[in-house]
């Protein structure tokens, strides 16, 4: 399977075809031109970063969930094992991302985001964790904000009122409709959990609004093509919707396979118009509106993920990792949110970039991509920020669907001749 980019004078264009018309894409530029003429770019790239900014922090309050998702990469465990985080750890936590902010004080408001596990095995520390940073950002400056990702099956009234009294931005976990979503994410007794995941998301959508809430679905290999399932949920009126693949792992059911790519990329166009036609409608689809508002800049960073340099996880236990890939791996434990952490093992995180990693560097969709996951890097058996082949494919599929949205669109052109 190939996406069919034709390659120009030593990569100084990519030539692309959209609506029986050429276009030429400058990864120089992040530019699209309508002629091959491309006028040499004297930008230069983004500097590496040389230091550590830890501006958000994971609590991942509680190690259990009520659901036993097919593809998790974390393998399941029993309710008698559950650990959940206590107050003590999550202060601790707070604490310390308001000293790691307050230096930095013209960056973007330090971030909290509830994670797990499902979060809400643990809402009485979600509550505290939230009122005791309102009394701390109040005594200190420090202005928190927070989020949570969550797979809706156990909102209660009160868990909604407290997300719009605090301004809480909530992901959801939903997989699209019911025949999709029910093929992997499935209760112990092996249930579907669509019917009341669905009820309570829209429930909370209409309560706190469209700004407020965002739909994740994990694309897994087998299911319906992405275009339902975005149709699915602008019908119920999610305007913020975000796709991923099934991340690898061993514990993982559904990655992608070959079929599943060549039908992805069989239907790009399908899913090109189905975008437009909805970004005109104020639905934004994750990670291609992304893509598309990097053309307004002209370039994107070249720096991997913020792991490790800009966010931090915290486990039940108080033990600090790079990110919730991490969790559990002694050798990128970086200590307890109560002591000194390692940051040699941050340092690691903060100078990957992707200029210095040849296959990214010489590859055309370098500035829709922020790298490869450090933890499928290791996992594939690469040094860490390497690219994982098949997840580098998928990357250039979402690239290839982004670029010609903004072709469409007439984004991101150099000139309009």
């Amino acid at each position: 399977m190939t996406i069919q980019i034709n390659h120009h004078d030593h990569m100084h264009y990519y030539e692309i075809d959209w609506d029986n018309q050429k276009y030429y894409y400058s990864p120089n530029h992040h530019q699209i031109f309508i002629k091959p003429d491309i006028p040499l770019s004297h930008e230069s790239s983004s500097t590496n970063p040389d230091h550590i900014h830890i501006s958000s922090i994971w609590l991942n309050v509680s190690d259990n969930c009520n659901l036993r998702c097919k593809y998790c990469f974390i393998p399941p465990t029993t309710s008698d094992s559950t650990r959940l985080m206590s107050k003590e750890t999550a202060r601790a936590a707070v604490m310390k991302l308001a000293s790691w902010w307050k230096p930095n004080r013209n960056c973007p408001p330090p971030r909290i985001m509830f994670f797990g596990g499902e979060p809400l095995l643990n809402r009485e520390i979600v509550e505290y964790t939230i009122h005791f940073s309102k009394e701390w950002s109040r005594s200190f400056g420090v202005p928190f904000d927070y989020r949570m990702v969550t797979n809706a099956t156990l909102l209660t009234d009160q868990d909604i009122e407290l997300y719009k009294r605090e301004r809480i931005l909530v992901h959801v976990s939903i997989d699209g409709p019911e025949s999709i979503h029910d093929r992997m994410r499935v209760f112990n007794d092996g249930s579907g959990s669509h019917s009341i995941a669905i009820k309570n998301a829209v429930e909370l959508l209409s309560r706190l609004g469209e700004n407020s809430v965002a739909v994740r679905a994990t694309l897994s290999s087998g299911a319906s093509d992405l275009g339902d399932i975005i149709q699915y949920f602008a019908s119920l009126g999610f305007r913020a919707i975000a796709v991923k693949h099934v991340e690898p792992s061993i514990h993982t059911q559904g990655d992608f396979t070959d079929a599943d790519l060549d039908h992805f990329l069989k239907n790009v166009d399908k899913y090109v118009e189905i975008i437009t036609l909805l970004r005109r409608q104020g639905v934004r689809v994750y990670p291609f509106e992304t893509h598309i508002r990097s053309f307004r800049k002209r370039y994107k960073p070249s720096f991997t993920c913020g792991a490790g340099s800009c966010s931090l996880v915290i486990d039940s236990q108080g033990l600090v990792y790079p990110c919730h890939r991490f969790i559990g791996n002694p050798q990128y434990l970086l200590g307890h949110i109560r002591d000194e952490l390692n940051w040699e093992i941050s340092k690691e995180f903060a100078v990957l970039n992707t200029s210095n990693i040849p296959e990214c560097s010489s590859c055309w969709a370098e500035k829709f991509c922020l790298g490869c996951c450090p933890a499928e890097s290791l996992m594939a058996g690469k040094p860490m920020g390497h690219p994982n082949p098949h997840t580098c494919h998928i990357k250039k599929i979402y690239a290839l669907l982004s670029l010609k949205c903004a072709i469409a669109e007439g984004i991101g052109f150099a000139s309009k001749e």
